[in-house]
């Protein structure tokens, strides 16, 4: 029996990480954090594009933190935020932005990254996004 790296069927994988994380590049951030190198970096740099970096993020919400799960409330996005653009003219519960879309709205005031503002041209930080219309802490599933 072959081994995996001589298998001839392509291959995928997928690795779940915070979208900080996954992040293909941070240089074009406007906080300090644009001197981390992302995992993300590697598998991009690896890759190329043949990896995909889906970024997660809400208009609005709530969110809890750590061991204490002491929930936070998200502020609702400003209308000229990537969050805010998204559902500008939909009523749909979850928007799909792509890499092109990305690229078109140019540096735009986002928050995929961690609960707070921040600029950049997000189609270098990943190749996709995906935004809910209200974020919710997870709940323990009971049987």
């Amino acid at each position: 029996m072959p081994s995996s790296s001589q298998s001839p069927r392509p291959r995928k994988a997928i690795v779940w990480l915070a979208t900080i994380h996954a992040a293909k590049d941070l240089k074009s951030l406007d906080t300090d954090e644009r001197h981390r190198i992302p995992f993300g970096s590697y598998v991009h740099e690896k890759f190329g594009a043949q990896s995909f970096v889906l970024g997660f993020s809400a208009l609005s919400g709530s969110y809890s933190t750590g061991s204490t799960a002491r929930t936070h409330a998200i502020a609702p996005a400003p209308i000229d935020s990537l969050e805010g653009w998204a559902f500008s003219s939909h009523t749909a519960d979850t928007r799909y932005l792509d890499g092109g879309q990305l690229r078109d709205l140019g540096p735009r005031v986002a928050r995929p990254l961690y609960y707070s503002w921040m600029t950049a041209p997000w189609a270098t930080v990943m190749d996709g996004l995906l935004v809910f219309r209200e974020e919710t802490p997870p709940r323990p599933v009971t049987r």
